[in-house]
């Protein structure tokens, strides 16, 4: 399933549920269409996020917060609830239209437990079970609710009035909203007809397993790999293992989700293993990689693509740091130990060579594929930014200085391996904090400054070019220099801490465009990039 179809799929399924929810509070249609559009589009800007952690969940949340927070919403007279107050009115219908055991619902409307069973007895209702039911069915969905709940009469007489709202379909004005701007993509979103639920305790009623399986059966754009597999613990089709030989380039790559939160990075459950996606949408799981995150020492586990998609490095249960090239399924190590600080790991254009690093550590090491042979690259907190297919890397080293006026420390960086030599020279450590990117012409390395601006420096001899573009607009910032595309154009990755866009920067004119690509227009803020149509 694509994340676009999986999105519209949820619009099409929960979106009337979210309007008739929000009629029950404020009692006018018109109002409730503005409350569930706005609550929907807050949340789904965050879809990558959300969108396998309970997503009904965040746009109740957010549906409830604009409910309870904003100005008051007063039902017109003869409503059913327009004799309650906005917090009791917001407790009974969470507890009893919503179905949702009290705690659930403290969690949902923002307000305490007690609180909530204080407005419930203003309603002259008695505390509906705190049990929170069976397990769920569905990442997308609430949890089944304890029907052991109180006045059964007023939990259907709610129904009936919700039924009262008039069919609004909110898909395509909230996809127009969360779309509509700096979204990289040329992708047309489509609205996928799917049966449509009344209400949330309905869904739970008919059985959330058979609706899931309507809007599974819905996303068809994504196509899993032969023999994935559904499990329970995911509510969605689990991969298939990676084949021992794959010539299908990968796009991008992305971490598994599981529902249980004891979930070990160093040799994950199938389900939160590192998922493959290749150009043509196929998708595969990495059995033999870590992934996700390490509580203990707050590491991201590692993984990255070559360019052309064909070749993978990443550290093994075992810990090793193995580099796989997918068409033929050989496998070659890089001799450097773990060391203590999150991995950098990263690839020659063409993917003959890979690097690794650790923040904090000392000496670095780059494999050249082709032979098998590892170099170890000395010096002080090393990181190794960039990589050309003869061999030449960059390497910057931070050292504390006592001697440079404003700084306590700077990031020495030279130029070595290959055919190219050029003595270190000092730069503010600022310039490498989102990465570099080597050009073809083997000496301009793409930067960012402290203020967010793409530069272009001489990599042998650190002389910065006049132009500096920048990359702040519309409160964005910066994640990572991804590439260079071309002789002129550098691939940066942005973020406005809900949405992640890939653009496109034209270090010659200054011109900034979005890159449209279907394919890899939903990574999230660290999803490991490949391959790039052609």
């Amino acid at each position: 399933m694509t994340k676009s179809n999986d999105l519209s799929t949820f619009l099409a399924t929960y979106g009337p549920s979210f309007a008739r929810t929000a009629y029950l509070l404020t009692g006018d249609a018109d109002k409730a269409r503005e409350l569930a559009t706005a609550a929907l589009v807050a949340a789904c800007r965050r879809w990558s996020t959300i969108r396998y952690q309970r997503p009904a969940e965040a746009v109740l949340r957010e549906l409830y917060a604009r409910f309870l927070g904003g100005a008051p919403w007063a039902a017109p007279d003869g409503f059913l609830l327009a004799g309650l107050a906005p917090r009791t009115r917001a407790a009974v219908v969470s507890t009893l239209h919503d179905g949702l055991p009290l705690p659930h619902a403290a969690a949902v409307t923002g307000l305490p437990t007690g609180a909530l069973d204080d407005e419930l007895r203003r309603a002259h209702l008695p505390t509906p079970s705190q049990d929170a039911g069976p397990a769920q069915d569905s990442p997308w969905t609430l949890g089944a609710p304890s029907f052991e709940q109180p006045e059964p009469e007023l939990r259907d007489a709610l129904v009936r009035v919700a039924a009262e709202m008039p069919y609004t379909d909110l898909g395509a004005e909230v996809l127009r909203k969360v779309v509509g701007r700096k979204r990289v993509r040329g992708a047309v979103w489509t609205v996928v007809s799917v049966g449509l639920v009344g209400t949330l305790v309905a869904v739970v009623s008919v059985g959330v397993s058979a609706v899931v399986d309507n809007v599974d059966e819905a996303m068809a754009g994504r196509t899993p790999s032969p023999f994935a597999q559904r499990t329970e613990e995911t509510g969605y089709d689990i991969p298939s293992p990676l084949p021992a030989k794959l010539t299908d380039a990968v796009g991008y790559a992305y971490p598994g989700y599981c529902r249980d939160d004891q979930v070990n990075p160093r040799d994950p459950q199938p389900c939160g293993q590192w998922v493959l996606t290749t150009r043509s949408g196929t998708e595969w799981r990495l059995p033999d990689a870590r992934a996700g995150y390490d509580t203990e020492t707050g590491a991201t586990m590692p993984l990255a693509v070559s360019q052309d998609g064909h070749r993978l490095v990443y550290q093994n249960a075992q810990g090793r740091y193995l580099v796989h090239d997918l068409p033929t399924g050989r496998i070659r190590r890089i001799d450097l130990a773990a060391a203590d600080g999150e991995a950098r790991i990263g690839s020659s254009p063409g993917g003959r060579y890979f690097s690794l690093s650790f923040g904090g550590a000392d000496d670095g090491a780059v494999l050249d594929f082709t032979t098998g042979a590892t170099s170890t690259v000395k010096g002080a907190d090393v990181k190794i930014l960039a990589l050309r297919d003869d061999g030449t890397r960059v390497v910057s080293e931070r050292r504390d200085v006592t001697d440079v006026p404003g700084h306590a420390s700077v990031s020495m960086l030279r130029l070595t391996g290959g055919g190219a030599r050029a003595t270190g020279y000092r730069i503010d450590p600022a310039l490498v904090e989102h990465g570099a990117a080597l050009g073809p012409d083997g000496r301009s390395l793409a930067l960012v400054t402290a203020d967010d601006r793409l530069v272009t420096m001489d990599a042998r001899t650190g002389r910065v070019a006049a132009r500096r573009t920048r990359l702040d607009v519309d409160d964005l910032e910066v994640v990572k220099v991804e590439r260079w595309l071309n002789r002129d154009e550098v691939l940066v990755r942005l973020w406005d801490y809900e949405d992640v866009y890939l653009t496109r920067v034209n270090v010659r004119t200054g011109e900034v465009v979005d890159f449209a690509d279907d394919a890899t227009d939903w990574i999230d803020y660290s999803d490991p990039l490949g391959a790039l149509p052609e």
